[in-house]
């Protein structure tokens, strides 16, 4: 679903905050993608918040 989206930076900052051993912090995060901070975040909450939406939605789960 994530991939899905069309800023593919979502799927890129789940990836890397969660595929690792270790929650890497959002600061290392923005330094990678080269974004700030505070754009990581509001685009991981926009992830979140289409996965929530999907979660509840009964119909056409898979697709946005």
């Amino acid at each position: 679903i994530l991939g899905q989206l069309k800023d593919k930076r979502i799927i890129q900052i789940f990836k890397l905050r969660y595929e690792s051993a270790e929650k890497i912090s959002w600061k290392k995060i923005a330094e990678e993608i080269g974004i700030s901070q505070e754009s990581v975040i509001q685009l991981y909450e926009k992830g979140m918040k289409m996965l929530r939406i999907k979660m509840k939605s009964k119909d056409f789960a898979d697709q946005i």
